[in-house]
């Protein structure tokens, strides 16, 4: 009941920008290579464009943040059925498997 939800039709594209122009600065700051796949017509969704790109945003400012620099990072959105999946994937030091519960 803290956060209001403002829904509304935006394509995926329009989101994904929005998160890396957030990024970008630190991206650019550490020498990284950013790839974005997106799928060949992205959806469009029914979802908070602010707050889904503020998620993404912050994913790829983590990304950034613990990869050394001259990096990779990659956001993947992949469509299979009625369900959209996004990643975040970088070649960072990671997290330690025992800290992941604590975390997610």
């Amino acid at each position: 009941g803290k956060l209001e939800l403002k829904r509304e039709r935006v394509s995926l594209a329009t989101v994904v920008d929005a998160a890396v122009e957030t990024a970008r600065p630190l991206l650019d700051r550490k020498s990284h290579r950013l790839v974005v796949s997106l799928p060949p017509v992205p959806p469009t969704l029914d979802a908070d464009p602010l707050r889904l790109s503020q998620v993404l945003g912050n994913l790829l400012t983590n990304a950034a943040k613990y990869t050394d620099p001259g990096g990779n990072v990659t956001l993947r959105a992949e469509v299979v059925g009625d369900w959209l999946t996004l990643q975040v994937e970088d070649d960072g030091i990671g997290l330690a498997p025992d800290a992941l519960p604590r975390l997610f």
